[in-house]
C-alpha cells in the first residue's frame, strides 16, 4: 500500500530517489486519473471513462481493466504495454496531495515504493542540494505535478457539469472470454450517454461549452471502441501468464499512440 509523505528538507536532506524500474506499482489499479490535455494521447490506445469518488462526484480516468482484476496494461515482467503512459505514471513515486493545515497541495513521495534510499549510497537523484533548495529534477517534477493539479481542477468543472445534466451513466458490459465464459465488465465505471447528450437543450449545450465539457464528452465516446483492446489484452494475459508478449503481439493491439512529451503539457 502506498505511503505518501510530504517532502521537506529536514526529513529528506540525506536521501535520494531511484527511477521507477517497472510499472508493477500500478499492477492492481483498474484506472488512472487523467486531465483533458492527456485525452488526445490516451484515446488512441485505451478506453476513457469516469469513476465515482468518495464524495459522490466523478473523475475522468483511463480504464485499465475489465473488472477489479489486474491492470491489463502491465505485463507480468513489469512492462507498460500501451504506447501512452498517463502523466501520473511518469511522475511516480511523486504525487501532490492537499494539506489542510497549509490550505494548499504539497509535493509528496511514496516512501513505500522502495525507491527512496539513503544518500550514503550515492545512487539515484538527491531531493535537495547542499543549500537546502530542491534539486533541479525535483523542481521539474514539482512544476509538472503543479500544472497537472491545476488542469485537474479545470477538468473537474467539466465532469461536474456533465454529471449535473444527467449525461454520465453506469457503464456495464457483458463480454464473452476466449474460454467461452461471459463476464460482467466495467462494474464501477461510467460513460457518456450519447442519447441524453444529443437530447440536451441549446441552453444546456451552451453550459457545457462554457466549461469545455463537450470535448471531454466526445473524447469519451470516441474511446469506447478501445474496450476491444482490453478484451484482447485479457485474452493474451490468460494465454501467456509468464511468457513475454512478442513485439507483433503488442503492435497488433495499438495502431497509434503518442508518448513523446515529458514535463510539458503545452508541447
Amino acid at each position: 500500500m502506498s505511503s505518501f509523505a510530504p517532502l521537506s528538507f529536514s526529513e529528506f536532506q540525506n536521501k535520494r530517489w531511484l527511477n521507477t524500474p517497472d510499472f508493477n506499482f500500478v499492477s492492481t489499479q483498474s484506472a488512472i486519473a487523467l486531465v483533458a490535455q492527456e485525452l488526445p494521447h490516451a484515446i488512441p490506445t485505451m478506453p476513457v471513462g469516469f469513476r465515482k469518488l468518495e464524495d459522490g462526484r466523478y473523475e475522468l480516468v483511463a480504464i485499465c481493466a475489465l473488472g477489479n482484476e489486474r491492470n491489463l496494461f502491465v505485463h507480468a515482467d513489469g512492462r507498460w504495454l500501451a504506447s501512452y503512459k498517463p502523466a501520473l505514471l511518469r511522475s511516480y513515486p511523486f504525487l501532490t496531495q492537499y494539506d489542510n493545515a497549509q490550505n494548499r497541495h504539497v509535493l509528496c513521495v511514496d516512501e513505500s515504493s522502495g525507491l527512496v534510499i539513503d544518500d550514503a549510497s550515492q545512487q539515484g537523484t538527491p531531493f535537495f542540494d547542499d543549500t537546502g533548495k530542491p534539486s533541479e529534477q525535483l523542481t521539474k517534477i514539482k512544476e509538472f505535478l503543479t500544472r497537472w493539479q491545476k488542469q485537474r481542477a479545470v477538468i473537474q468543472k467539466a465532469v461536474d457539469m456533465l454529471s449535473s445534466l444527467g449525461v454520465i451513466v453506469p457503464w456495464t458490459l457483458h463480454i464473452k472470454q476466449h474460454n467461452g465464459e461471459t463476464i460482467s465488465a466495467l462494474d464501477g465505471f461510467y460513460r457518456v450517454d450519447e442519447a441524453v447528450l444529443n437530447a440536451l437543450s441549446s441552453q444546456k449545450i451552451q453550459a457545457l461549452r462554457q466549461v469545455n465539457a463537450l470535448p471531454v464528452a466526445y473524447a469519451q465516446l470516441f474511446s469506447q471502441h478501445r474496450i476491444a483492446v482490453l478484451t484482447r489484452l485479457n485474452s493474451m494475459h490468460a494465454k501467456n501468464t509468464d511468457t513475454p508478449f512478442s513485439e507483433s503481439d503488442v503492435d497488433s493491439l495499438f495502431k497509434e499512440g503518442d508518448d513523446d512529451f515529458t514535463f510539458d503539457f503545452d508541447s
